[in-house]
């Protein structure tokens, strides 16, 4: 059987508590194949929000679940926090009785059955099953678009995208480096005023993830950097934006590589976090060459995935690299190597990327089309 509450799907959140899901939250269908057994599903924030599960479990859910006749699946597909395995064993193990081995887990955190494992070592207690889902490669490919023409042989006056409407530290940290080696004119990069945060309420928290090195570089162009206008590349309000937004094709078909920045990237800040957010297929959707502002050893996830990388092209020793300030820097350099290329080095660098981007983008929709698992 497939899910039982399909059409009556609940989402938590530690602040709002339990609403009502919409439609969208059913995609992890897409994903994984629930036929040949029960499930009543819940989507969560993270973990605090299973708090509330015991708020919109019916009872007699509950009593199959703890007979073992029906799986709780519980959908965190959309996030890559830590703390949910802690809470399952708090608010659904411990508080509701509910066998650990009923329980499975979906998040977009790649580490997630390792984090998973480890806390029932620690409580020992049997495993919940755990999946990591990059759920976020099948909402691309879903709002496939037609092929952008990339990567002519022609000149480039901007040489590279970097998308950063949210602010995170390492977002900031790469626009700080940006600017202090002057790059950031370029590029196609965007900063603005955002959700309340600016520089003058974002320095102090982006400084406390930098080395002395750093700092004392930074310190040194504050206030260039911190008078930075808003940069933007379109005037889309963000409401408005989804996954087939094609404002910013011109961008894609003007530069010849992005640095994707994703949520997380310094360990001390988010610790045991890896994945792939929507940006990175975003570039794939686009046949756009990239490099990855994310924590380390992100780029074997998607040669998992079937899909290639730029080594030999792009020098993509940064993602094995375990020190996050060490990694940044390995990055801007990398970043200002490309945007040097000469003439001869830029041809090639054109038609050897063009095959990757090709590949990748039929991997891409190849991949829309596999078996759930």
């Amino acid at each position: 059987m497939p899910i039982l509450n399909k059409n009556d799907l609940y989402y938590l959140h530690p602040d709002t508590g339990p609403t009502k899901a919409s439609k969208d939250r059913n995609f992890l269908e897409s994903f994984y194949n629930f036929a040949g057994k029960s499930y009543w599903h819940v989507t969560c924030f993270d973990g605090r929000s299973l708090k509330f599960l015991k708020d919109v479990l019916p009872k007699d859910i509950l009593q199959e679940i703890r007979n073992k006749n029906i799986f709780l699946s519980i959908g965190s597909e959309y996030e890559v926090f830590i703390d949910v395995p802690e809470a399952i064993y708090d608010f659904a193990v411990k508080d509701l009785s509910i066998p650990a081995e009923s329980i499975v887990l979906f998040s977009a955190n790649s580490r997630i059955e390792e984090i998973a494992t480890k806390v029932a070592l620690e409580r020992n207690l049997p495993n919940i099953q755990a999946h990591w889902v990059s759920i976020f490669e099948r909402m691309v490919a879903r709002n496939i678009a037609p092929p952008l023409d990339t990567l002519h042989i022609k000149p480039y006056p901007k040489k590279f995208m970097s998308l950063n409407r949210r602010w995170r530290p390492c977002r900031l940290s790469l626009v700080s480096h940006l600017k202090a080696k002057n790059l950031l004119e370029q590029g196609f990069v965007s900063l603005q005023s955002f959700e309340g945060k600016n520089w003058d309420n974002s320095w102090d928290y982006m400084m406390q993830f930098q080395d002395q090195e750093t700092k004392e570089l930074f310190e040194l162009h504050k206030h260039d950097i911190v008078s930075l206008p808003d940069l933007t590349l379109d005037s889309i309000n963000f409401d408005d934006m989804n996954l087939a937004t094609q404002t910013l094709d011109d961008c894609y078909l003007n530069s010849y590589f992005s640095i994707v920045g994703g949520t997380s990237f310094y360990e001390k800040e988010t610790p045991m976090i890896a994945g792939l957010c929507e940006k990175t297929f975003k570039a794939i959707q686009k046949k756009h060459p990239f490099m990855l502002l994310q924590p380390v050893n992100n780029l074997p996830l998607l040669h998992r995935l079937g899909y290639k990388t730029f080594d030999g092209l792009i020098d993509e020793s940064y993602d094995g690299e375990p020190d996050d300030n060490k990694r940044m820097w390995m990055i801007v350099n990398e970043i200002e190597r490309l945007c040097n290329l000469n003439e001869a080095e830029l041809e090639t660098f054109l038609v050897e990327a063009k095959k990757i981007v090709d590949h990748n983008y039929k991997n891409l929709t190849y991949r829309m089309c596999l078996p759930r698992v």
